[in-house]
């Protein structure tokens, strides 16, 4: 379910101290970085998530 899982993954923003970016290559292997947010990046994310939440609003999403 779509709003399930996009709240959840909301929460794992909010929540989590790290972030898992997949990658997957052209011929076929995959990687996953993780990395640290930090005290810049926690900010940054509030920021960003806090922009989301206001431009859902504005758009009725």
């Amino acid at each position: 379910d779509f709003p399930d899982a996009r709240n959840t993954n909301m929460e794992l923003l909010r929540t989590r101290n790290w972030i898992d970016i997949p990658v997957a290559y052209r011929n076929g292997r995959r990687a996953l970085f993780t990395l640290q947010k930090g005290p810049e990046g926690e900010k940054a994310f509030n920021e960003a998530i806090r922009e989301w939440g206001q431009a859902g609003g504005q758009t009725g999403q």
